[in-house]
């Protein structure tokens, strides 16, 4: 804990100044003083060392005090010029302040010897807020510097409750005194703010007990009866406040101002627009006599007239390869949608809400919304959409159900698959095709079914270059005929269905090293997804001459260099594939020479 008291105090050592000769010899930079709570409360100071060139060093010369303006007493002579810290252990600096300043003490006749600031042994001090604003959609906080000139930066806090300060940033200058936080939205709430200073070596002082908030502006548009409602949040924490004044931006026209009030208000109402208007309002707060101002957040929409909600259709249900379902829906581009609410079923007929998302911003377009927290490879869900207007109408959209694709990998290395119906109302399922991912993680076209046939088998002993997984999806090519006239063709694709294959190991009965062709001795596996692998091989003796985790390498008939004696060897191999089953294989294999 410190605080640093002054600077800059020239202290006249020499006894003369020779005028055409004389240099200023710079005292260490005194940083901190540092209170040991668990070395008695001694007080430990903690320089940086000056650079000083004009004679042999003799010492730092450290000088103390209980009162600031003196007199100040010399503490220590540090005679090792590397040294940086001393520990006063003559005050309990946690009940006692001590004031300390350092000299540096060199053979340099005729120079002016500067001692540093004066700093104590207590936190630095909180800066003052001046106020907090929104500017460019961003809270900005402005503050003065910190009375205690060794703060080395500040701690910006994000107010909850007089008990609850969350630290969100730090920066570093005395003289900085303004922050921009690129965290908080102060679009979507009003945030308060509160600060204290930081020293050189960490210590926090005190936090400023006075938290200003930026004001967060609302609308309730009542589309109905035709009025704007505009509410907002008080600024907290200046002394007095002049005004606050609401202003209006209308289709990216000059500001206007709107209304002026002298008294703390929350609310305003306001008929003055067309239907069709892009507004933007705004509130600024006037602080007493001072220039200091805050502007709230820019509520920025559009004032629509109130259209009911036509052509509401779900246009398609697929499942993305993020294992997610994204639905696609339109509706006229004059429908006075305010929300909609997404409803999830799992019979058709019941639905559940499990979202409600705002009217997209361009109706003349497919829009669409993604559920993420659908489980598309259990469950094929179905969904309904309902419209609210301003005035409280609802309007329902049709129905559109996923594809949940299905299926078992026998041990004879068929795969079998099986999928739901893709069903959209007002739409007619064409046909079904199947996809395979390769080696590459691309996937490729694999068999075609009518809209009747859903489900198909395949023999995969073949498939051996993409490991010990298969995985597929199966798309649904439906046409769309809606009542108004609409038609369209969409492509819909179920969730991604991986089976993992048993690991299928084959070993030659003999090998002869010495030999051109068949000279080494090695597993060749099918479906070789595996997290582990261990291939052994032993003598007859049961000893151990080969072993290897590594599936590309065999045997190549020798032991310790040579090559060994004709003859009957045993083997044992493990694999754990990629799903955790272990599959194990042991024989002997006969060496030839």
């Amino acid at each position: 804990m410190m605080k640093k008291i002054g600077s800059g105090v020239l202290f006249w050592l020499m006894c003369y100044i020779n005028p055409l000769f004389a240099q200023t010899v710079a005292a260490p930079h005194l940083t901190c003083a540092n209170v040991l709570i668990n070395s008695g409360g001694a007080v430990q100071l903690v320089w940086t060392l000056p650079n000083v060139s004009c004679g042999p060093f003799i010492s730092y010369d450290i000088y103390s005090s209980q009162n600031y303006n003196g007199p100040y007493t010399l503490l220590a002579s540090i005679t090792n010029p590397l040294q940086t810290t001393y520990s006063d252990g003559s005050i309990n600096g946690t009940t006692d302040t001590a004031y300390y300043f350092i000299v540096s003490n060199y053979n340099c006749p005729g120079s002016t010897f500067l001692h540093s600031d004066t700093i104590d042994n207590l936190d630095p001090l909180p800066p003052v807020i001046n106020y907090v604003t929104v500017s460019n959609g961003q809270s900005v906080l402005s503050w003065q510097p910190s009375p205690s000139p060794e703060t080395y930066g500040y701690i910006l806090y994000h107010y909850i409750s007089p008990t609850n300060q969350v630290p969100i940033d730090t920066v570093y200058g005395w003289q900085t005194t303004s922050w921009t936080d690129i965290l908080q939205n102060p679009n979507v709430t009003s945030i308060a703010y509160t600060i204290a200073a930081l020293d050189s070596c960490g210590n926090t002082g005190t936090i400023y007990n006075l938290p200003h908030n930026t004001i967060y502006v609302t609308h309730q548009l009542n589309r109905c009866g035709h009025s704007i409602k505009l509410d907002w949040t008080n600024y907290i924490n200046w002394p007095a406040i002049a005004q606050y004044d609401v202003y209006v931006t209308v289709n990216g026209g000059a500001r206007q101002l709107l209304q002026t009030f002298t008294t703390p208000t929350q609310t305003y109402t306001w008929t003055g627009f067309n239907d069709g208007d892009n507004l933007c309002f705004s509130i600024v707060v006037r602080k007493g006599l001072s220039t200091d101002t805050s502007e709230s957040n820019h509520d920025c929409f559009v004032a629509d007239a109130v259209q009911p909600v036509s052509n509401f259709y779900i246009r398609n249900v697929t499942v993305t390869t993020a294992n997610a379902i994204q639905i696609f829906y339109s509706m006229d581009s004059l429908s006075d949608a305010k929300e909609i609410h997404v409803g999830r079923g799992t019979d058709g007929i019941n639905f559940t809400n499990i979202d409600i998302i705002p009217a997209p911003a361009n109706r003349a377009v497919v829009n669409s919304y993604t559920d993420a927290t659908a489980v598309p490879n259990d469950v094929s869900y179905y969904y309904q959409f309902t419209a609210f207007d301003s005035c409280n109408n609802t309007y329902t959209s049709n129905v559109g159900q996923s594809i949940l694709l299905t299926g078992y990998a026998f041990t004879n290395f068929n795969n079998l698959l099986n999928w739901s119906d893709h069903h959209l109302q007002y739409g007619t399922s064409l046909l079904y095709n199947i996809y395979r991912e390769d080696a590459s993680g691309n996937f490729l076209f694999d068999a075609t079914t009518n809209s009747s046939t859903k489900t198909f088998q395949e023999l995969v002993d073949q498939i051996v270059d993409q490991g010990g997984t298969l995985c597929y999806r199966v798309e649904s090519v439906d046409e769309n005929t809606f009542p108004n006239g609409l038609m369209d063709t969409v492509h819909a694709f179920s969730n991604l269905l991986c089976l993992s294959e048993l690991v299928k190991i084959y070993m030659p009965n003999a090998f002869t090293p010495t030999m051109a062709d068949n000279n080494v001795f090695m597993p060749v596996m099918q479906f070789t997804d595996n997290k582990s692998y261990s291939f052994t091989v032993f003598n007859r003796y049961g000893r151990e001459i080969f072993s290897t985790t590594d599936f590309t390498q065999g045997w190549n008939g020798t032991y310790d260099g040579k090559i060994v004696e004709q003859g009957v060897y045993a083997y044992y191999i493990t694999v754990v594939d990629g799903q955790g089953r272990i599959t194990e294989k042991k024989g002997t294999v006969l060496l030839l020479k």
